[in-house]
């Protein structure tokens, strides 16, 4: 259960690490606007306006074995809100994004913590090179609110980079439960005139417990080749098990 009612989105500027790891954010998070996640929700046979949405995910967010219908439309206030259709109702929360490439961007149902209960990965800040997502749980009290970290500001998973950094994010289970992996790498920039490209940062392994992201382990990545598997992750790992 997530303790807290709302949560500030927080701005997240160019030079930010990655989930709080060694690496830097991507340009893509560089503009990422500060909104409110407080869930409206809607009782059953009150619908309220709706947009046609661009695109429909399907997931369980309120584990009653049914999928909800799952959106990313205009808000009334301006920019995008996410939309969940519940069997008690809609819930919504406001995105920390205008860009009209939110409304088509692939969202990815996942399990990052583990619990057997889906969250919705959802980018929110796309630029050409890289992706800044959020990832949104239901909570029956609050409703739909973003995995944050230690200090309540939501939490952002981040991909790509382009020539100068390398981003990305799994999972893992073992005896402990499941983690979540963030890696943030950079160009080398001591390299010689057309050298082939290599990378330093790390590598952290977070716990997801209750909406809360907290690091658990921090590896350092020194001096690798971007073929290097260690620059390599996996997205898919976080899906919720069958």
């Amino acid at each position: 259960m997530v303790t807290k009612a709302t949560r500030a989105l927080a701005a997240a500027g160019a030079a930010v690490l990655v989930g709080g790891c060694g690496g830097s954010a991507p340009d893509a998070t560089a503009a990422l606007e500060v909104a409110s996640t407080a869930s409206t929700a809607v009782p059953p046979g009150e619908a309220p306006a709706d947009p046609a949405p661009v695109d429909v995910t399907w997931a369980d967010l309120d584990d009653d074995g049914a999928n909800d219908r799952i959106t990313v439309q205009a808000d009334p206030g301006g920019g995008w809100q996410l939309r969940a259709d519940l069997a008690s109702g809609t819930v919504t929360a406001k995105l920390p994004s205008d860009q009209p490439e939110v409304l088509e961007a692939d969202r990815r149902v996942s399990d990052v913590d583990g619990n057997r209960v889906a969250e919705v990965v959802v980018p929110v800040s796309i630029g050409a090179n890289a992706v800044a997502s959020a990832i949104y749980l239901y909570d029956g009290e609050v409703g739909l609110v973003p995995v944050s970290g230690p200090d309540g500001h939501p939490f952002f998973v981040y991909e790509g980079g382009g020539a100068t950094a390398v981003n990305g994010y799994e999972c893992a289970d073992d005896h402990d439960g499941r983690s979540l992996g963030l890696l943030g790498v950079t160009l080398r920039e001591d390299l010689p005139p057309g050298a082939p490209p290599r990378y330093s940062g790390t590598y952290v392994a977070h716990a997801v417990v209750d909406g809360v992201v907290t690091p658990l382990e921090s590896t350092a990545i020194d001096d690798v080749a971007a073929d290097d598997p260690l620059l390599q992750t996996d997205p898919a790992s976080c899906a919720l098990a069958g």
